[in-house]
């Protein structure tokens, strides 16, 4: 096998034996063949690891390694210090790929000369229920660093994420996922990726399938942990404060629209204390808000959390929705 088109396919996996045989067959079914898959089971408690073992004895190019529950963006890191490749992908464990993704976004990386090939993806809900992640959008051969995090800022168009990207390993030297987010570790790491690539080629075709199934920590209910979305929003202000002025009105609206949304769901008095820290940030700023391009259903929203307590805005919630 030739190490300089090797690539190194990293799939965390944790508690998904309904989806992992699905996952990594399609990795093992490429067209594209020098491939090194490296699945890190994160100390899953059903049959994931098991299955995993049993799949390595049928197929030399999957590597499976257990490690105690430590949270994907471990298990990422467990996979980037084990990969040899001189090109990576993640794929998530109850995820599943076109046949011909990794042959398509290596060719194209190939042809452009870039750092970092991205392609479209499905959103996939079950057997013949799938939608397009991005409709309408174009292909792009050399998209410029400060495009890609500008696409950071819709949340629609989900272009942070870790799966879906080739990437040539320089890209990972010196650079993990924080181990100690516990949600929106890849909304950290997206802009410095970003930024080391100076261009990206995008495929408009979707070759990845995001599993909607069941459930997943993006898919829950609101939990406490959902608020590193707005820490991870406050970095992009601060990143593109120093690299990227251009965009960095765009990023601060995008910081006040998830504060703004995440406030909706801290009405219960568990969160007072986070509230009211939201609270004062949305008061301080509601001049600005009101005159940015944010939706005007926002802006509303931040009128009455500037205002009125927490306890009222629960209420004026509760008699909008009817």
């Amino acid at each position: 096998m030739d190490k300089e088109d090797l690539i190194s396919v990293i799939v965390p996996c944790y508690n998904i034996e309904k989806y992992v045989s699905r996952c990594i067959e399609s990795i093992m079914n490429q067209t594209y063949k020098d491939l090194e898959i490296i699945a890190v089971n994160d100390g899953s408690t059903d049959r994931t690891g098991e299955i995993l073992d049993e799949m390595a004895k049928k197929d030399g190019r999957l590597l499976v390694r257990h490690f105690d529950n430590q949270g994907p963006s471990a298990a990422r890191n467990r996979g980037l210090d084990l990969m040899t490749g001189s090109y990576v992908m993640c794929i998530d464990g109850d995820d599943f790929v076109d046949s011909s993704m990794i042959a398509k976004m290596y060719e194209k990386l190939e042809q452009t000369r870039v750092s970092m090939a991205a392609c479209n993806f499905w959103l996939y809900y079950g057997e013949g229920n799938k939608k397009v992640g991005n409709p309408n959008t174009d292909q792009m051969d050399d998209m410029p660093s400060e495009m890609a995090i500008e696409l950071l800022f819709d949340s629609s168009k989900k272009f942070c994420t870790p799966w879906g990207k080739l990437y040539r390993k320089e890209l990972w030297d010196g650079l993990r996922y924080p181990e100690n987010v516990q949600f929106g570790e890849d909304m950290l790491i997206a802009p410095l990726l970003f930024d080391r690539a100076k261009k990206i080629c995008f495929l408009s075709d979707a070759y990845y399938y995001y599993n909607q199934e069941g459930e997943s920590l993006v898919r829950s209910d609101f939990n406490i942990n959902k608020l590193c979305m707005i820490t991870a929003c406050k970095y992009w202000v601060e990143f593109c404060n120093k690299k990227y002025p251009r965009i960095q009105e765009k990023a601060k609206w995008c910081y006040w629209e998830r504060m703004i949304n995440i406030c909706t769901f801290l009405t219960d008095v568990k969160y007072t204390k986070e509230y009211k820290e939201y609270q004062f940030i949305i008061r301080e700023n509601v001049q600005g808000i009101l005159r940015s391009k944010i939706r005007y259903v926002d802006k509303v929203k931040a009128l009455f959390i500037a205002y009125f307590d927490q306890a009222t805005y629960k209420k004026i919630r509760m008699v909008l929705r009817k």
